[in-house]
C-alpha cells in the first residue's frame, strides 16, 4: 500500500467518523469504517512481516560479516539461507573427508595470499 493510499484511507476513516458522529447514515458509516480498518490492518500486518524479515536478514548478514576465525563457518551460511527463506539440506553442505578438507583449506589460503607473499614462499 503506497503512502498516498494510506493517507486516502485515513481521510476516508475520518470522513466516515464525521458522518457517523453527525448521525447521518450511522449504520452504513460503521460498516464502511470496519471495512477500512480491516484493509489498513491487513496492509499494516503485511508490511510489518516484510520489515521484520528484512531486519532479520540484515542482522544475519551483519553477524556473518563480523565473524572471524572459527566463528566464521559454513554453518553461518545455513543461518543466512534460512533467514532468506531458502531450504538447504545440511547433508549437501557437509564437510568432505579430512585429507580433502585440509587440501581445500591449504588451497584457499594459498590462493588468497598477496603476490609478494607468494614470492617469499607463502
Amino acid at each position: 500500500m503506497s503512502g498516498l493510499e494510506v493517507i486516502l484511507s485515513a481521510a476516508v476513516i475520518i470522513l466516515i467518523l464525521f458522518v457517523a458522529i453527525a448521525g447521518s447514515v450511522e449504520q452504513e458509516a460503521r460498516k464502511e469504517l470496519e471495512k477500512a480498518r480491516e484493509t489498513i490492518s491487513k496492509y499494516s500486518t503485511d508490511y510489518f512481516i516484510a520489515a521484520n524479515k528484512a531486519d532479520n536478514l540484515l542482522r544475519g548478514i551483519k553477524k556473518h560479516s563480523e565473524a572471524k576465525g572459527h566463528d566464521r563457518c559454513w554453518l553461518n551460511d545455513l543461518e543466512l539461507y534460512e533467514l532468506a527463506g531458502l531450504k538447504i539440506d545440511k547433508i549437501e553442505l557437509g564437510l568432505p573427508d579430512l585429507p580433502e578438507f585440509i587440501g581445500n583449506c591449504c588451497a584457499y589460503w594459498r590462493d588468497r595470499q598477496p603476490p609478494e607473499a607468494r614470492k617469499l614462499g607463502g
